[in-house]
């Protein structure tokens, strides 16, 4: 992807508090120069002026840039870069979360808004580079550093934020798992699809993850199968002595004796009797 630039643009209240503290810069150079006549206290105070105003002029936002690796924010001697993987969080705001934010060092409309200021409701430090005070774009990286930025159309640089950030964690991704850093049966991190869409949530694995799911769930049906019948065991008592559990078909019970007729026994009675 190339490089995709947003310029920077003063809203109204910030053209007049830029242009009227020039004014008064002007006016206090004339008034020390005609009237004090160049004392020396005037003059420390105006060359203190004119350092504090010098700092705040170069700190001024001129645009941003996005492209596959970064998000630059170009100031006029400052720039800072902000690594796409690295973003944790990017969204719009709107005016009202401005409005609960004070500044701690920074400028209040010369020149733009930016610096550090602080969040009456989140009890949060965040960094601003803005030059207006509605089409807000707040960015959080992994680090919980919070910037604020201003854009002619924030919808775009969100858009182009995220599918940065996710094509640059899978291609990290990517190199990890041919350097070997990375098992294969591990998943892709959160938010590495187009669209902020979380990998695991939509259930996409690995292919040996998906062999593994697949042995693992042979192995939990196998395991419910139930075991063959074994033989049967001849009977055996219980070593108490009590009577064990015959086998159903009677195997292993020992032979029973032939039974006499009673006749026969009858016979053997009656001729002991006569002897």
């Amino acid at each position: 992807m190339t490089a995709t630039k947003f310029k920077y643009r003063l809203d109204r209240r910030s053209r007049r508090i830029t242009w009227g503290t020039f004014a008064a810069i002007a006016a206090l150079f004339v008034g020390f120069h005609f009237i004090w006549g160049g004392a020396y206290l005037p003059a420390w105070f105006l060359l203190l002026l004119l350092c504090i105003i010098t700092l705040f002029v170069l700190s001024f936002p001129r645009y941003l840039t996005i492209d596959d690796d970064t998000l630059q924010i170009h100031c006029i001697v400052e720039l800072t870069r902000i690594h796409v993987e690295e973003i944790e969080t990017v969204r719009r705001i709107d005016r009202s979360h401005f409005r609960r934010m004070i500044p701690l060092l920074g400028s209040y409309g010369f020149g733009g808004y930016f610096g550090y200021w602080f969040h009456l409701s989140d009890w949060t430090i965040c960094k601003l580079y803005t030059t207006e005070r509605k089409q807000l774009v707040l960015i959080e990286d992994i680090y919980e550093d919070i910037y604020i930025v201003s854009c002619p159309d924030p919808d775009l640089l969100v858009t182009l934020c995220t599918v940065a950030r996710d094509r640059k964690r899978e291609e990290i991704y990517r190199h990890a798992l041919a350097a070997g850093k990375l098992s294969p049966e591990s998943i892709l991190p959160e938010n590495t699809t187009p669209g902020n869409t979380r990998a695991k949530a939509a259930g996409t694995t690995s292919p040996g993850t998906e062999a593994a799911g697949t042995e693992a769930a042979g192995t939990e049906a196998a395991g419910t199968r139930e075991a063959p019948p074994s033989p049967k065991e001849p009977f055996q008592e219980e070593p108490s002595g009590g009577k064990g559990t015959p086998p159903a078909d009677g195997a292993g019970l020992p032979a029973k004796e032939p039974t006499q007729n009673t006749n026969d026994k009858r016979e053997k009675r009656c001729c002991s009797t006569s002897i």
